[in-house]
């Protein structure tokens, strides 16, 4: 008879007991999912959160369209340029990568700013046209393009494609940063 009662024991603790284990866990996280919910509704529609959405998606579009025209004028970090720099006659080849460096300088801070410069002076910022019009106006051959397309069109596939190009050649670049190094030490070691 006990082995039957304490049986009977273990039976009612099991049948009883991993239920109310369940039910009191799965009401524990009824509860934090109910409170997640109210937290979102009451700290996710408010200024504060206004203005980190407003700001996040400020940084991001700022990152976008810099980085997208910083490739469109410079290349820098695309892999066309040290092609051309890879193929020169040089003593050493850290001279030649800072003449790409130099390139970049001249390109972004001499050529840029007076391009603004220019567009400011001459109030063809307040024409009505985009930079995209304004680039389309001074590159001949993509006003047919432009024409036949929608601007918008044009460039983002321009900007998808060059984004497409650098990823090869920043893997190239992250690959080789030991060598770099070790040849900038050499170059930087050596008395003028």
């Amino acid at each position: 008879m006990q082995s039957v009662a304490d049986f009977n024991s273990w039976l009612n603790g099991y049948v009883w007991g991993w239920p109310t284990i369940i039910l009191l866990v799965g009401t524990g996280l009824l509860l934090t999912v109910v409170t997640g919910f109210a937290q979102v509704r009451l700290l996710g529609f408010n200024g504060t959160a206004a203005t980190g959405g407003f700001a996040g998606s400020t940084v991001m579009m700022a990152m976008r369209f810099g980085i997208a025209l910083g490739l469109f004028s410079n290349e820098a970090g695309l892999g066309s340029a040290p092609m051309v720099h890879a193929a020169a006659q040089t003593d050493h080849p850290v001279r030649q990568g800072l003449y790409g460096i130099f390139e970049v300088f001249v390109d972004t801070i001499l050529i840029c700013t007076t391009t603004g410069l220019v567009i400011l002076l001459t109030s063809s910022w307040d024409l009505g046209i985009s930079g995209g019009a304004m680039s389309a106006r001074a590159w001949l051959v993509f006003i047919y393009l432009g024409a036949v397309g929608s601007l918008h069109l044009v460039w983002d596939v321009a900007d998808t494609l060059n984004g497409l190009m650098a990823i090869p050649n920043l893997i190239a670049v992250l690959a080789s940063i030991p060598l770099l190094l070790k040849l900038q030490r050499e170059f930087f070691s050596k008395p003028r």
